[in-house]
C-alpha cells in the first residue's frame, strides 16, 4: 500500500481522531495531544480506502481551483450560472448583462488587480445580502422562526452559521450557488433555531423541508474551489 502523507493537528480540547481530505487533496488528521502515533497510523490505514476514494473524487469530479488575473474574459458564479467579465472605460459600475458581468471604471484603475477584486467583493457581498434576506424571510414562515439579525461574511469554508441568540450569517460567495442550494443552506441555518445539533432528527427535520437536499449539499461540494473573487 502506497504511503499517505499527512498533516498532523493535535488540540488539547479534543476526545476523538478524525480525518480531512482538502479540495487540494491535503490529507489533515485531528486528534488530541496524547493520542499514541501507533493508533494514529492503524486509523490511517483503515480509512485508507476511504481517503483515496476522496482524492479520486477531488481529481474527477470537483471543479478545479481558479486563479484569478482580473481580466476580461474571466468566468464568474452568479445564482449557479457563469459570467464572463468584461472591463470597460467609464463612470463606475458593475452589472449583469446577458451572459457577461461588466465592470466600468477609470482607465487608470482598470489595471489594478487589488482595485477591481475589492470592488467586485462588494458588489457580490450587496448582492448576496439581498438575496439571502430574501430566501431567509421564505423560510423564516415556512419554519415559524424569527432570526434577530442577518449578517453576511467573507468566509469562505463555512456557508452559514447560527448563532444561539438566533443570529445567522452567510458566506458572500453562497449568491455564487444556484438559489436551490441557496435555499439549502438558508434552510439548514434556519433550523437549527429549532434543532441545535446535528442530530439524525435535525436531518430528518430538514430532509422534509429540502427533501433533495443531498444532492444541493453535493453542489456545493463540486463547486466550491470555483468560489472565489
Amino acid at each position: 500500500m502506497e504511503k499517505i502523507n499527512y498533516t498532523l493537528l493535535r488540540k488539547p480540547y479534543r476526545r476523538t481522531i478524525s480525518i480531512e481530505v482538502t479540495s487540494e487533496n491535503k490529507v489533515v488528521v485531528k486528534t488530541s495531544k496524547g493520542y499514541p502515533d501507533k493508533l494514529i497510523n492503524q486509523f490511517i490505514i483503515k480509512k485508507s480506502r476511504w481517503i483515496q476514494k476522496q482524492i479520486d473524487f477531488n481529481k474527477k469530479i470537483r471543479k478545479p481551483s481558479l486563479l484569478r488575473k482580473y481580466i476580461s474574459g474571466e468566468k464568474y458564479l452568479y445564482l449557479g450560472k457563469y459570467y464572463q467579465l468584461f472591463l470597460s472605460e467609464g463612470k463606475p459600475n458593475i452589472r449583469l448583462d446577458n451572459w457577461y458581468l461588466k465592470f466600468s471604471g477609470s482607465k487608470k484603475y482598470l489595471v489594478r488587480k487589488k482595485y477591481i477584486q475589492n470592488k467586485l467583493k462588494a458588489w457580490y457581498k450587496e448582492q448576496a445580502y439581498k438575496k439571502i434576506l430574501e430566501r431567509v424571510s421564505f423560510f423564516e414562515k415556512v419554519l415559524g422562526v424569527n432570526i434577530s439579525d442577518l449578517q453576511i461574511k467573507s468566509f469562505k469554508r463555512s456557508w452559514g452559521n447560527c448563532s444561539s441568540k438566533m443570529k445567522v450569517s452567510f458566506s458572500q460567495y453562497l449568491v455564487m450557488a444556484p438559489v436551490a442550494v441557496i435555499d439549502y443552506v438558508v434552510a439548514h441555518e434556519l433550523t437549527h433555531i429549532i434543532i441545535s445539533n446535528h442530530s439524525a432528527k435535525f436531518w430528518k427535520f430538514l430532509e422534509k423541508i429540502i427533501p433533495d437536499y443531498k444532492q444541493r449539499k453535493q453542489w456545493l461540494v463540486v463547486h466550491e474551489n470555483q468560489f472565489c473573487i
